[in-house]
């Protein structure tokens, strides 16, 4: 029986052992994606909601402006 184990122990260490050069590559690419996502967040909870509040008072500076955009935008998408 404890030869079963270590048999088992064995074969199970050379399958991580191969594996491990699979989850260095998936682990690197991840790292270089970090980047990406603090520029993703960055935007999403900061720049987005800037700018969206920036249009909000500029439609509110010129509300007929605003309108008329609407009026526009909804005779072009029929």
């Amino acid at each position: 029986m404890h030869g079963m184990i270590e048999q088992e122990s064995d074969e199970n260490y050379e399958e991580l052992v191969e594996e491990l050069p699979q989850w260095q590559d998936e682990l690197e690419r991840l790292q270089k994606l970090r980047p990406v996502q603090s520029n993703h967040d960055m935007l999403k909870l900061k720049e987005i909601p800037s700018l969206e509040e920036q249009i909000k008072q500029q439609e509110s500076n010129y509300p007929e402006i605003s309108s008329e955009v609407e009026q526009v935008s909804s005779i072009s998408s029929v």
